[in-house]
């Protein structure tokens, strides 16, 4: 096929790239200006569409289903939409996704060569940049160097950019944990309740840089009662601004969700009459309400944000407080329950000394959580054969009879059945008779010269004798015996006499009893802490012994086993004395990396409440 078609001839005819366009400078430009992953695309394929050389161009990102695909193209026309040039890409891609970069000559368009180079995104697998690159006979050498360094440069935005997104998004995740780590910390060292109250919202306001912060609590009732606003002592409850207020604070402890004014969602579009009004008294130009909800779903109130600069985004502030409104409402309830119970049982002169109490078994409690132990994990396993050898029928024929049956111990060369010979007796002595009779007849041909009689004579011989051969050899063939030391894993011949079998068919299945494969289900939040090489301890359901191994491989791909799913760790264990039996089912611990006594029991709760983080 000739690049020269009415598209190609439209890519060529392009006006060419402009100085620079893609030198560093620029493209560090671009890489900064540009705000989401699919506009960073669009630009680089835009530069590289303005480059004479470059026909077209794509970036392949791999799916949910393992598979890479073109999230953004500019393929067109009959050439570059045609299936065979799409499918040549696609493999230029897979390659480049496995070497990180490829170079191949189209085989269905001349002059044309298919570049990919990857792109690495960190956190993610990588993308792939494919570019299709005309380049005419007796300047290949050039022009392909200058389409590489091209594209390479765009390759090299495209990471840059990717490495300062997860940079950003790094830096505002350990931000928001370190307000609220600021926050908790700040209400914990609070004398009394009122007073934490008071700290939190000028700590919210100073943190976030908005113009207030009001704090209510529940008081049952569908009510609730301001309890602190940021920059004052006391907040006046005869006032018009503190009713208002009040009534904003109820309609979101109604609403049982984060209420916005102005409204930017269609959640936040209804039932906000107070909001209104509390903003027009107050002259806001936003407020933000987010309930605080306990982890064990208890509504202690809710805190506001009042911004009348709009200076940062609205959504960075509702997830600021949104995610930090669970620890907030628990330590809330501690410090007031705290308030109450000392309220209640302090007496006089002993507030020093149960403080230096508390002091210490606090800081026993440190130290024992920070010692250092193997992190051990608990699994469910069971035994499988290293190999299977299978026995088969050498030839069709009759089995005289099975000598053993499934689950029975075999020693290599044992006897398992034995096949009916007497039809290939009886063949064998009428052939010898055949044999006979054709070396006689090609004797007498010779004697009477006749040389054709003779040849033919000689080849029915030849033939006899081939068949004759088969048959002794399935003659010796009637014992089937067991290829290894073993065990019958499978035999459907028990009590069988005089059955029929054909040539191939599997008689039976016989697996050695060492070494044995121990399958490993490692659960999947458990896969991330286990490795190969790591040491394992295994019992079974019946035997008393302890089997010591180490995981010899870890399968990628996960399973579901028992409703569960699973990653399958693979341990071999020598059995020389042959307790183990394929099939058997057991418990097994691994032992892991060395972490501190704290990580090991509250690791997972930890976890499962920051993977529910985001969704708060």
């Amino acid at each position: 096929m000739s690049i020269d078609t009415p598209h190609a001839a439209h890519r060529t005819d392009r006006r060419p790239a402009s100085a620079g366009s893609l030198n560093p400078p620029s493209l560090v430009a671009l890489a900064e200006a540009t705000t989401s992953e699919d506009e960073l695309y669009a630009n680089l394929l835009a530069r590289l569409e303005r480059e004479a050389t470059i026909a077209a161009a794509a970036v392949y990102c791999p799916s949910p289903d393992g598979r890479l695909s073109p999230a953004q193209h500019n393929y067109s026309g009959p050439v570059f939409s045609a299936d065979s040039f799409r499918q040549q890409a696609q493999e230029a891609a897979v390659q480049a996704f496995r070497a990180g970069h490829s170079e191949v000559e189209s085989s269905s368009v001349r002059n044309l060569r298919v570049l990919a180079r990857r792109i690495s995104v960190p956190g993610r697998e990588h993308h792939i940049l494919v570019a299709g690159v005309i380049v005419p006979q007796g300047t290949s050498a050039p022009l392909l160097g200058g389409c590489q360094t091209v594209l390479e440069a765009a390759t090299a935005t495209a990471s840059l950019w990717h490495a300062r997104a997860c940079q950003k998004e790094t830096e505002n995740h350990l931000r928001e944990t370190a307000v609220t780590i600021g926050l908790i910390r700040l209400l914990e060292t609070a004398d009394n309740a009122r007073a934490a109250d008071i700290q939190l919202v000028n700590a919210v306001r100073e943190q976030l840089q908005v113009t207030g912060v009001a704090l209510a609590m529940n008081q049952g009732h569908g009510r609730c009662r301001i309890s602190a606003r940021s920059g004052l002592s006391e907040a006046d409850a005869g006032a018009q601004s503190t009713r208002i207020m009040q009534e904003a604070f109820d309609e979101c402890l109604m609403r049982e969700r984060t209420s916005v004014f102005p409204p930017t969602d269609a959640g936040n579009r209804d039932a906000l009459l107070a909001h209104q009004q509390l903003a027009a008294h107050i002259r806001a130009l936003r407020l933000i309400t987010v309930p605080l909800v306990t982890s064990d779903g208890e509504q202690m109130g809710a805190w506001m944000v009042i911004d009348n600069e709009a200076t940062q985004p609205e959504s960075a502030l509702r997830r600021l407080l949104e995610l930090s409104a669970e620890q907030v409402a628990d330590t809330l309830r501690v410090v007031r329950r705290a308030d109450s119970f000392f309220a209640r049982r302090r007496p006089r002169g002993s507030g020093l000394r149960r403080l230096i109490q508390a002091s210490l078994v606090l800081a026993v409690i440190c130290a024992v959580l920070l010692l250092s132990v193997p992190h051990k994990i608990s699994c469910h396993c069971a035994a499988e054969p290293d190999v299977r050898r299978y026995v088969v029928a050498p030839h069709a024929g009759l089995l005289e009879k099975s000598l053993v049956k499934a689950g029975d111990v075999v020693r290599h060369g044992q006897l398992l059945a034995t096949m009916d010979g007497r039809d290939i007796a009886w063949e064998l002595a009428g052939l010898e008779a055949e044999r006979a009779a054709a070396r006689k007849q090609q004797d007498t041909a010779l004697i009477d010269g006749d040389i054709g009689a003779s040849q033919r004579a000689a080849l029915e011989w030849q033939q006899v004798e081939a068949r004759r051969h088969v048959l002794q050899r399935q003659r010796s063939q009637l014992e089937l015996t067991s290829p290894v030391d073993g065990i019958v894993l499978d035999g459907h011949l028990e009590r069988v006499e005089n059955a029929p079998v054909t040539i191939g068919q599997p008689l039976f299945e016989v697996a050695p009893l060492s070494p044995v494969t121990v399958e490993v289900a490692i659960a999947d939040e458990d896969y991330a802490h286990v490795d190969a090489g790591f040491s394992v301890d295994v019992t079974f359901d019946g035997i008393s012994t302890t089997f010591a191994g180490v995981i010899d491989a870890i399968r990628p791909r996960s399973e579901i086993r028992d409703a569960e799913n699973v990653f399958i760790a693979t341990v071999i264990l020598d059995n020389p004395d042959e307790q183990l039996r394929p099939g058997m089912k057991g418990h097994a611990r691994v032992t892991g990396r060395t972490r501190s006594l704290g990580w090991t029991l509250f690791h997972k709760p930890a976890e499962h409440v920051q993977s529910w983080l985001p969704f708060l």
